[in-house]
């Protein structure tokens, strides 16, 4: 599809061109037939430039010339003048300058300067001062001829003065010609010739801004065609001087005469050559690599649809350059291929992971648990409780937002059942007692914080990253310090204390009240709050504390729904 696309569009342009020669043709024979002065021959050739680009100008213009050598071997000598007025067409139309009428007068004398003044500077150079024939309206030449104005002066600006006419008519045509074709013939002569799937004006405009470089490859290109066509200027330029000692016979101005010819010739040629190598250089090798590089820094890796539709993005650009480039192409699309299956495929192994140490977890707490008779559903309980009061920390985002981070929720609602993970290590005559502990049994019962602290220590030190057990230590270690510093087990206070371990603490009393224990009533739910009300600024962080009481709708459900499953 691409292909026959390129191919048609090639087509496409070479008839453009050929109407455009044509064009060329039959201004000049209607200049010829009528007598005049003005040649009406570079209508095609600014039409093409103004459509086509660059290199559709410079080729109209060009051929036209080396077919007119049939009229006259001197047409090839001003090749060089049609090709920078093309140029220079294709600049003020693409900029838009052109399409305003300031904008057109401007180009008309530009066309002019460049048509006309060029051009007399090149006759000069090849046949000389010509009184009788170099000026062309006899108001300069009767100003020559007064001695009010010099040769070459009147000559100029008589000849300049002839062009603007014969440019101000070739260019009223090219605006007619382009007002009347419709716009989606105009866009199919603009000749691009892609090698992939064709970019829009405002995509090669976001591909060119889209990169900073100090010297892109594009100047690298230009730099060197530019340099070996120098190299070939030096070259032809010591040919010139050997043949012109070789005819030494020759006057001074038939040596200038016999230069002006090398290097017209020769510059006419050399800015075709450098055109089509720009030209293919371009959309054979440019446009492709930007592409991809474009394409390559969109693409998103944190979203499973941008994912996809990135992957579908790069297989759409179905480069087709027949070469190592296209083979480029492919490895990379290739390779960006794999790299999503493989993230999909580590992605999955990463659940799988995840949910296995999540089961881990609660097979560990539920251990625990099991071993402590009087606690019931604990661990589930106090996890909603936490997963309550930290989404709601989330979404208030005013209390330590650098911390309340989406990994801290998560950290903390996962590693909320470990908080008394320690309790393993606790005897069972003390954690099952029927009744209070003794002082003695009561700092034994401590220590399961400080036991905790080291069972999550041992495990963090077998895994290359902590993850959520960096929370979960916290939780275990510090859940039983208070506000006002008299907790443990190592008595900190305030906003020393953990930020989930301050969580922590709110769930864990909060569910001891209201639930059954072996030497205990659960206390009604109104108590419970109003010790959690009471006990804020002293055991209990205040805001975290208020923030618990503001969702006492929630705190009332989580708390309903575990003493229907407790029965």
């Amino acid at each position: 599809m691409q292909q026959s696309e390129a191919k048609n569009t090639t087509i496409k342009g070479i008839l453009f061109c050929l109407v455009c020669i044509l064009i060329n043709m039959l201004g000049r024979f209607i200049a010829g037939k009528t007598g005049t002065s003005l040649y009406i021959d570079s209508i095609g050739y600014i039409l093409a430039a103004c459509l086509g680009g660059f290199l559709p100008g410079i080729a109209v213009g060009y051929i036209s010339n080396v077919i007119n050598v049939f009229q006259g071997i001197d047409n090839l000598y001003y090749g060089i003048v049609s090709i920078i007025v093309a140029c220079a067409a294709t600049m003020l139309y693409r900029s838009g300058i052109m399409k305003k009428i300031w904008g057109a007068i401007v180009s008309v004398l530009v066309f002019a300067l460049l048509g006309g003044g060029v051009g007399v500077i090149i006759t000069w150079l090849l046949y000389g001062a010509d009184p009788e024939g170099g000026i062309v309206f006899q108001f300069f030449r009767d100003q020559y001829a007064n001695g009010n104005m010099g040769f070459y002066g009147a000559s100029f600006i008589s000849n300049y003065a002839l062009d603007i006419i014969d440019k101000a008519l070739c260019t009223s045509i090219v605006l007619i010609i382009i007002a009347l074709i419709p716009k989606k013939l105009r866009d199919e002569v603009d000749l691009r010739h892609f090698k992939q799937k064709p970019l829009t004006k405002s995509e090669l405009k976001e591909m060119k801004s889209s990169f900073s470089r100090t010297t892109s490859l594009g100047a690298k290109i230009v730099m060197i065609l530019a340099f070996s066509i120098l190299a070939l200027c030096v070259v032809a330029g010591i040919i010139c001087f050997v043949c012109i000692d070789l005819t030494a016979g020759l006057n001074i101005g038939d040596k200038v005469s016999f230069i002006t010819k090398e290097i017209t010739l020769f510059s006419g040629f050399a800015s075709m050559v450098f055109a089509i190598a720009l030209w293919l250089a371009k959309y054979h090798l440019l446009i492709p690599i930007n592409t991809m590089s474009v394409a390559a820094a969109k693409f998103a890796y944190n979203d499973d649809e941008a994912i996809d539709e990135n992957v579908e993005q790069m297989k759409a650009l179905d480069i087709r350059t027949g070469d190592e480039i296209e083979h480029l192409y492919e490895t990379f699309t290739k390779t960006m291929v794999d790299t999503v299956n493989y993230m999909e495929d580590a992605k999955k192994q990463n659940e799988n992971l995840n949910r296995m140490q999540n089961g881990l977890i609660m097979v560990l707490a539920d251990m625990v648990e099991s071993r402590d008779k009087s606690t019931g559903d604990h661990i589930l309980k106090t996890r909603e409780y936490a997963k309550m009061l930290v989404l709601k920390l989330k979404e208030k985002g005013d209390y330590h937002p650098e911390i309340v981070t989406d990994e801290f929720v998560e950290n903390v609602i996962r590693s909320a059942p470990l908080h008394d993970v320690g309790k393993i290590k606790i005897s069972d005559v003390i954690l099952n007692k029927p009744g209070r502990l003794d002082e003695f049994e009561f700092e034994i019962m401590k220590t399961h914080t400080t036991c905790g602290k080291e069972i999550i220590d041992n495990v963090i030190s077998l895994v290359t990253e902590a993850g959520y057990l960096d929370e979960a230590k916290n939780m275990a270690t510090y859940h039983h310090e208070k506000w006002n510093g008299k907790g443990y087990p190592t008595g900190l206070k305030g906003e020393e204390i953990p930020l989930s371990a301050r969580i922590m603490a709110i769930a864990d009393v909060f569910d001891a009240l209201v639930s059954r224990r072996c030497y205990k009533e659960p206390f009604p739910i109104e108590k419970a709050l109003d010790i959690i009300r009471e006990d804020s600024g002293v055991s209990f962080d205040p805001y975290l504390a208020q923030l618990f009481l503001d969702n006492e709708e929630e705190v009332r459900e989580i708390a309903k729904m575990n003493l229907r499953n407790i029965g």
